[in-house]
């Protein structure tokens, strides 16, 4: 079966549809270009619609099986640039549920995914796999501008469901001196490592301790301000029954000067015990 480029009928076919080897789009006779498939449902979506479902059967005993791929041909020049898998997400609105822009599964179980604001998962670990790996592990980075000096301000935020949860988040953050001081900003810098542990049990109002910081070290420019770099970690949110939420807080001091608005750049992992566990963002 067939259907011809109604715009150009001298180019010939638009769609070819084949029993063995399926369907192939030519949008190069001078038709519209591309392919878009669109949701027959529109704003009435059922619940749990997948819009485009792919659904090959693999009943080989050799070979290696591509379900889907992708496989183009680039010859650029210039300035030109292309993105192999493109998604981009309007969001209106979004409900209480999880947002994933990707989600890998095997059996219903999700084994990697990309979050709705970037943050990684993957069940085996991140570069960690066989046996005995963790169950998950989420890496993240983050900047934190317009932090005032001496004041403890947040740069992560830890969310922990109401369940049975152990968690340990190492974090390393590196806080630099804002405008102001004896030359100017980013006069000095320092880094510090902590490690911070969660526990919880349904019913118990979360456990967050934050290990003692350890001064990594710091670089200041010639006739710079020294720098102090401390952080914490409180509860901040959350009663017995209910999801908790942990602030951790840094706090950068000039050594002299009115340098303020100071910036961090704050990295961690969470290493999980459960699938469903504690996040950080």
């Amino acid at each position: 079966m067939s259907i011809l480029n109604e715009l150009n009928p001298v180019a010939g076919c638009f769609i070819f549809f084949d029993p063995v080897n399926g369907i192939t789009i030519d949008t190069s006779g001078g038709g519209p270009g591309g392919f878009a498939i669109a949701s027959p449902y529109g704003n009435v979506q059922p619940p749990g619609t997948t819009v485009v479902n792919v659904l090959p059967s693999n009943n080989q005993s050799s070979g290696q099986a591509v379900m889907v791929g992708i496989t183009p041909t680039v010859n650029q020049s210039g300035t030109a640039g292309y993105t192999g898998l493109d998604i981009n997400v309007t969001e209106t609105a979004t409900g209480s549920g999880t947002n994933l822009l990707f989600n890998a599964r095997r059996g219903s179980t999700s084994f990697f995914s990309v979050s709705r604001t970037g943050v990684v998962t993957s069940a085996s670990g991140i570069g960690v796999g066989g046996a005995g790996a963790a169950t998950s592990v989420t890496p993240g980075v983050k900047a934190v501008a317009a932090i005032a000096n001496t004041t403890a301000t947040a740069v992560l935020v830890i969310t922990i469901p109401n369940s049975a949860q152990a968690a340990n988040i190492p974090i390393v953050i590196m806080g630099s001196l804002g405008a102001g001081g004896a030359v100017g900003a980013f006069e000095a810098s320092a880094v510090l490592t902590g490690t911070i542990i969660v526990a919880r049990f349904a019913g118990i109002v979360a456990t967050v301790t934050a290990a003692t910081a350890t001064l990594a070290t710091s670089a200041v420019v010639t006739g710079g301000a020294t720098i102090t770099l401390a952080y914490a970690v409180s509860i901040t949110t959350g009663g017995a029954a209910v999801t908790n939420v942990a602030t951790v807080t840094a706090t950068i001091t000039a050594g002299s000067g009115a340098s303020t608005n100071h910036t961090a750049i704050v990295s961690w992992q969470v290493i999980n015990s459960q699938a469903s566990g504690v996040t950080a963002a």
